[in-house]
């Protein structure tokens, strides 16, 4: 729910015992009705002590088109098509050019554009899985003989009427229920564990979209443009990090060491082939929403061939030159709430910043040269239980276990040495 009221607004409330005046008259309304509702605080009326609040919701207000990109429906996309389409558009692509930037916006322009004419975009509303175009006749049947039987009321008519009800509300039953049964028993909690979570939240209508987010900063009451501009400024204050100028020079000087010492690796040179990329691919959620390019992880699974070729040509252009493209290194910032605290506060908020997904895919790829390399030539140090293969930090807690303490230490901290069962130290 968004208040309507406006800080602006006289008072609603004249205290004649306190002689004070207050606003505790509050309007509320849904997302929707607000951006077309107006609250005024009209003159007194019959000498109330409350000002009479009027609420002029204009019928015809049509809000301004938004840019936010359209979601689109794989389920009714052509891959086959796609795929032939995004060879055909890359063609005129020059992956080979010196200009990433440019290389990388043609390509999205070409994969956008084959999109856009084999994948349907939008949702039907109020769309209910088991409605059938035979549901639909025995409703379309039940509103005629409901109109019938109003118009020429009659036993027959009415028996008609009843007839087509039963008819319906058994059908509507039976495909509901069989509906119901297929989306359980279609269930997968090993892998597919969030389509129960989205199937409860549904059934408990928390699918609805969030409301306008208002924030109140330094006593005023910002929306829109002027909330996110409130949200840049705090996330770029907490992001900020000065980084002391001793420790760049350390930095400076193991990788003049590093340099020195190792000859470069063969691996870490040589361009990108097509099965690093299959396999960094394989690895890529399908479900990730897409950044600024609005490229999905969905579509470039679906790419044609020569179209991943002019893909692959980008990366080792990107990969040899050392140059990252715009448009990789910017992002959509969401922010979300952290549940239990205060809607109206900046700080309420976390970001979720959404990159570009071709640009994780070539992320993706760098990763598993550099861990290959920094675990071969044993660069990380052994106490380093995160972001490893095979290794977690919970190894480090039981490392932790595996040592008995000192005799000193337990008595110190009240503990009879016999009162302990420590693990073997074997293991």
């Amino acid at each position: 729910m968004t208040l309507l009221n406006d800080p602006e607004d006289p008072p609603t409330f004249f205290s004649r015992r306190w002689i004070t005046t207050s606003s505790p008259d509050l309007a509320f309304a849904t997302d929707d009705l607000a951006k077309k509702t107006t609250r005024s605080v009209l003159s007194q009326l019959g000498g109330s002590d409350h000002r009479p609040v009027k609420l002029f919701v204009d019928l015809l207000f049509r809000p301004h088109n938004s840019n936010s990109f359209p979601r689109w429906n794989y389920k009714k996309a052509d891959w086959e098509m796609f795929s032939t389409l995004s060879n055909i558009y890359t063609t005129q692509v020059k992956a080979d050019d010196l200009n990433v930037n440019k290389a990388i916006k043609s390509f999205n322009q070409a994969i956008l554009k084959a999109a856009s004419e084999t994948i349907p975009r939008g949702a039907r509303k109020n769309y209910r899985p088991y409605w059938t175009e035979e549901l639909q006749g025995l409703e379309d049947e039940m509103s005629t003989t409901r109109q019938e039987v109003e118009d020429n009321p009659s036993p027959k008519t009415n028996d008609a009427y009843k007839a087509a009800c039963d008819t319906y509300k058994t059908a509507y039953t039976q495909a509901a229920r069989k509906n119901w049964m297929e989306k359980t028993e279609s269930l997968n909690l090993d892998r597919s564990g969030h389509k129960l979570w989205k199937l409860a939240r549904a059934m408990n209508d928390e699918t609805v979209r969030p409301a306008q987010i208002v924030i109140d900063h330094q006593q005023n009451t910002l929306t829109g443009q002027k909330a996110a501009n409130c949200f840049v400024d705090n996330y770029a204050q907490v992001s900020s990090v000065d980084v002391p100028k001793e420790h760049n020079d350390w930095i400076r000087r193991e990788l003049r060491n590093l340099k020195r010492d190792e000859s470069p690796e063969t691996i870490m040179n040589k361009p990108l082939n097509e099965k690093e990329m299959k396999e960094a691919l394989n690895t890529m959620p399908q479900k990730k929403s897409p950044g600024p390019d609005k490229i999905t992880n969905k579509m470039r699974k679906n790419l044609g061939r020569k179209a991943n070729n002019k893909l692959l040509i980008i990366f080792n252009n990107s990969w040899t030159k050392g140059h990252v493209p715009q448009i990789w290194r910017e992002a959509d910032m969401v922010p979300t709430h952290k549940q239990g605290k205060d809607r109206t506060k900046v700080d309420s908020y976390r970001p979720i910043s959404l990159t570009s997904c071709v640009g994780k895919l070539l992320e993706r790829l760098i990763n598993t040269r550099l861990c290959w390399y920094l675990e071969s030539k044993n660069l990380l140090t052994p106490e380093q239980g995160g972001f490893r293969q095979h290794i977690s930090t919970e190894d480090q807690i039981t490392y932790i276990a595996q040592k008995t303490p000192p005799k000193e230490t337990l008595v110190l901290a009240g503990i009879r040495t016999r009162d302990l069962v420590l693990p073997s130290t074997k293991h």
